[in-house]
């Protein structure tokens, strides 16, 4: 029937509805789909939904825009359309929108054509439409106006927004047209453990007679019910939460039933478990055949070789989780009371796998397997639950049900994941990394003062890579972490902090959560480690110092030679924070400035200088600030304080002196400037970077 005016005379006689109130229900979907649909497809539309019969297939087929095949859809397409078959229905999820803060509601669907399968997400007045239809797995469909887009798991997916359209069972569309009707279900002796939205389909042989109201730690309640669900190959638990607990409170033991959107899980004692999600949903089946239940809960085949996630993924409360990590830091245990005046045991550890860090919580059992001696040993998680702390955040909580295994940490760590990052790749944009090097420079512990008076332990060193140095410090426990370190040791540092420095390199901390491994064999040059002899190659060509007398101030320089000489002077300088001029210090040790006079506060200025020779001639070297801080080993205000503690200016002289100074060799990296006093050209360092001293002494030998 092609004539406009027949169409809406024969809904009109059909319905009873006015001619004004067809027009006007074409006119809506004309709006809607724009170019996609005539005019006289739109009344065949607006017939169908008032069930008109207008005519034969082949006239509605020619009224309605053309179809494309499931599997030549591709992100990014507008104006699709698609007809096929209903595999499977999730459940209803409403959402805020960011963008007004209303509130707005999605469900998806997976469609089935006889080319393949995609995601289908209906939202807002979709939703309703598709209630409304009561639609089925297994019902035929037609979606006009949709858009494609790609989903989180990069897969295409088709989307219906204000402007498409969907139809349920259309009566043009036959069986012949589409897939043959299937149930996508797992069998259930099928599952592993580490499955993502699967669907099972099965009768059910228990169920909690109660739904269970919990309250989580934010204050809102939730809600769960636990059933086990079976067919001919086994059965499984399965936890309802939230709003799927009282759904599957209507059911009774003995109904069949369809659930999708499952997550799976294994306990620490090997049973596997299904998770609902907020998109499962459960349809009751009608049982064409009698399904008998294999009485057997099924477990997994083998815990060791379970999928386990990575910290960073592990951001939901009250979930089941295996996974594993670098034990990082051990709490005591400590008893406490049940209600039922039973005494229990708690743990709490750190644990870290390069991609980030969690607490964990030992109960009982699981409590009494963890010392002291596991620390920076490798802990693995089976089945444990997800919980959040008020104080500490996400935390894993382990009972007696969850399996942990604590296992020495393999030398290259491949088995967790951690990437490694170059020295040279570590910048303002970086908090946290994991390297590896060699250890060059460590400095003996020593102890320090901060700014609140409180005595702390210091120990630093360099580490270097194939692409450069950094410096890294430990503080205060840390330090005992290096107890078992020593210069050319092959070391891999986890979850280091980095700490930028304005205008200088980064410097590497060491936290409580850091992990420090040696490597005992010595690693090839594929593993990245190098002599610090191949690393001064890898740098700018050094200069011979009896060439610098050609050199222009202000340029960059790169010496090398050995120390031969360190002044005795005070390394330590006030300045006036006003004019910058240097100002002295009275008996009364108030700052004197000679041109603001007598002044509260003053910058401190740490510099000293140094001689060094490559067998040409001696150079003076300018050492100030944080250069300095790098090459003693000490921050400005620990070495006020050793000044104070052994009142004597000459306290940085001799700790430098102690720890044999004199005689290593260096490389210097820089600018040249011009000394006034001497009419000399000296250095003045950004960089000092010691080499072996050894190789030091046999240059300068050869060359005298």
């Amino acid at each position: 029937m092609d004539n406009l005016k027949e169409i809406i005379d024969k809904i009109v006689l059909e319905t009873g509805k006015t001619k004004d109130e067809i027009y006007k229900l074409i006119s809506e979907h004309k709006e809607k789909l724009g170019d996609l649909v005539t005019e006289i497809g739109a009344a065949h539309i607006v017939a169908k939904d008032l069930n008109v019969d207008l005519s034969s297939k082949e006239e509605i087929e020619k009224a309605l825009p053309v179809t494309t095949p499931i599997k030549d859809l591709v992100p990014n397409l507008n104006n699709v359309s698609i007809f096929g078959r209903i595999l499977r229905i999730y459940g209803e999820y409403t959402f805020q929108s960011k963008t007004d803060n209303r509130e707005g509601v999605l469900q998806s669907l997976i469609v089935e054509d006889k080319t393949g399968t995609i995601r289908v997400v209906c939202w807002n007045q979709k939703v309703t439409d598709l209630r409304n239809a009561n639609c089925k797995i297994g019902d035929p469909i037609r979606i006009i106006g949709a858009y494609t887009k790609e989903g989180r798991n990069g897969e295409c997916e088709l989307h219906v927004g204000n402007k498409g359209y969907v139809q349920i069972r259309p009566s043009d569309i036959s069986e012949a047209d589409l897939p043959e009707y299937k149930i996508d279900a797992y069998k259930i002796k099928t599952i592993k453990g580490n499955e993502k939205d699967i669907a099972i389909f099965g009768k059910i042989t228990k169920k909690d007679e109660e739904i269970l109201n919990f309250q989580r730690n934010d204050g809102t309640e939730g809600y769960k019910v636990t059933v086990i669900i079976g067919d001919e190959t086994g059965e499984v638990i399965v936890n309802c939460w939230n709003e799927l607990a009282p759904e599957i409170s209507q059911f009774k033991v003995g109904d069949l039933v369809y659930i999708n959107g499952l997550n799976a899980k294994i306990r620490g004692d090997g049973q596997i478990e299904l998770q609902s999600t907020r998109v499962s949903k459960i349809i009751k089946l009608d049982a064409e055949k009698e399904v008998k239940v294999k009485k057997e809960l099924i477990r997994a085949n083998n815990i060791e070789n379970i999928e386990l996630e990575p910290l960073q993924s592990i951001n939901e409360p009250n979930k089941m989780v295996s996974t594993k990590g670098i034990i990082t830091s051990i709490m005591p245990i400590r008893e406490f009371k049940r209600n039922d005046g039973t005494v229990g045991l708690v743990r709490n550890l750190i644990i870290s796998d390069g991609t980030a860090s969690i607490r964990v919580v030992l109960w009982d059992n699981n409590a009494k397997k963890i010392n002291e001696e596991d620390l920076h040993k490798q802990l693995k998680i089976i089945g444990g639950y997800t919980k959040k702390n008020d104080n500490f955040g996400l935390e894993i909580y382990c009972g007696n049900q969850t399996n942990i295994v604590i296992d020495e940490i393999k030398e290259e760590l491949k088995d967790l994941g951690i990437k490694i990052t170059n020295i040279n790749e570590i910048s303002s944009e970086t908090e946290i990394v994991n390297v590896r090097g060699v250890i060059t420079n460590l400095e003996p512990i020593r102890e320090i003062q901060t700014k609140t008076g409180e005595t702390v332990e210091l120990q630093t060193f360099n580490l270097n890579d194939n692409t450069g140095k950094i410096r890294v410090t430990c503080w205060r426990n840390n330090v005992k972490k290096l107890m078992n370190f020593s210069d050319n040791d092959y070391v891999q540092i986890i979850n280091a902090k980095v700490k930028i420095n304005e205008n200088y390199p980064p410097d590497l901390i060491v936290t409580n959560s850091t992990v420090l491994i040696k490597i005992n064999k010595k690693p090839d040059e594929e593993l990245g480690f190098v002599s610090g002899n191949k690393i001064a190659e890898i740098e700018l060509s050094k200069e011979k110092i009896i060439d610098l007398d050609e050199i222009k101030q202000g340029e960059k320089v790169i010496v090398e030679g050995t120390i031969i000489h360190l002044y005795d002077r005070p390394f330590i300088y006030y300045l006036c924070k006003e004019c910058g001029k240097k100002v002295s210090i009275d008996s009364n040790g108030q700052f004197i400035c000679p041109t603001h006079n007598m002044i509260s506060d003053a910058d401190s200025l740490l510099i000293f200088n140094f001689v060094i020779n490559d067998g040409t001639e001696n150079l003076n070297i300018v050492c100030s600030r944080k250069t300095a801080e790098q090459v003693i080993g000490m921050d400005t205000q620990a070495i006020i304080s050793l000044i104070k503690e052994s009142e004597s200016d000459k306290a940085p002289y001799m700790y430098l002196k102690n720890k044999n100074f004199i005689g290593k060799l260096v490389r210097i990296t820089g600018f040249a400037r011009l000394n006034n006093y001497l009419n000399v050209i000296e250095v003045s360092a950004s960089k000092v970077d010691f080499l072996d001293h050894r190789e030091g002494a046999n240059e300068v030998l050869k060359l005298i």
